[in-house]
């Protein structure tokens, strides 16, 4: 009985244990090992974190183990939240924030199903702490959302945010190719000038400029200066041209 803790030990090898016993075992192909905690009460601990529901690792040809979270949307997000907007916010801002995360949930459910997995951990999709990341304030922004999530023509949307939008937002068609009628370029009142991205800049020398287009086999010549073409509706340079 108590906890199950387990942790990776090389590229296809666990150690498991409870408070009574610790046991070594190998993942082989992709078969499937599944950890589950004694009591429904109880977490699961990988690599020193507690996390809810249940554990599965496989050991798929093309990499080394993959640990895999499975639990509920809900408890999940328990997990998100907090990671992706500050406890402490007022309560609508984390309400807010626990409808995108579960909008996004939504659509991206299958996103690694070659790998068993929908989502990864990180900001590639969201960032998950597990049970030590969650708070009150957003553990209830989750629980008086529940199952709530934004849709266009009956289909969950891409809730694309981020955490500083300089002013504007963009139209999707200028980031990701794309046109979506639900992400067009917005002005942003309500973000302050003190952030630390709110404004931020980059140099390239000529010679630096001439060296990456030379990398991707676009020749060029010796670059003398440049002009702004064509701007998006936020403001940002859609266009240049090199002179």
């Amino acid at each position: 009985t108590g906890e199950v803790t387990f942790a990776k030990r090389g590229s296809n090898k666990l150690s498991i244990s409870n408070s009574s016993k610790t046991k070594t075992c190998t993942v082989d192909k992709d078969d499937g090992l599944t950890v589950t905690p004694v009591d429904e009460d109880e977490f699961i601990a990988f690599n020193g974190k507690q996390y809810r529901g249940n554990f599965v690792i496989y050991r798929f040809s093309d990499s080394d183990i993959t640990v895999i979270n499975v639990l509920g949307v809900e408890e999940y997000l328990y997990g998100v939240v907090p990671r992706e907007i500050a406890t402490g916010h007022p309560m609508e801002a984390l309400k807010a924030q626990a409808v995108a995360a579960r909008t996004y949930t939504c659509k991206t459910l299958g996103k690694y199903e070659k790998w068993k997995f929908d989502m990864t951990n990180t900001t590639a999709d969201q960032s998950y702490g597990g049970v030590a990341v969650e708070c009150e304030d957003t553990t209830k922004a989750v629980n008086s959302t529940k199952r709530r999530i934004v849709t266009y023509d009956g289909e969950p949307i891409t809730t694309y945010y981020f955490s500083t939008s300089s002013g504007w937002t963009e139209s999707s068609e200028n980031v990701w190719v794309t046109a979506y009628p639900y992400l067009v370029a917005v002005e942003d009142k309500y973000q302050p000038d003190n952030l630390t991205y709110s404004n931020w800049s980059v140099t390239f020398t000529a010679k630096k400029l001439k060296e990456i287009f030379d990398s991707k086999s676009i020749k060029i010549g010796d670059i003398i200066g440049l002009n702004t073409v064509e701007k998006s509706d936020s403001n940002g340079v859609l266009k240049l041209e090199f002179i």
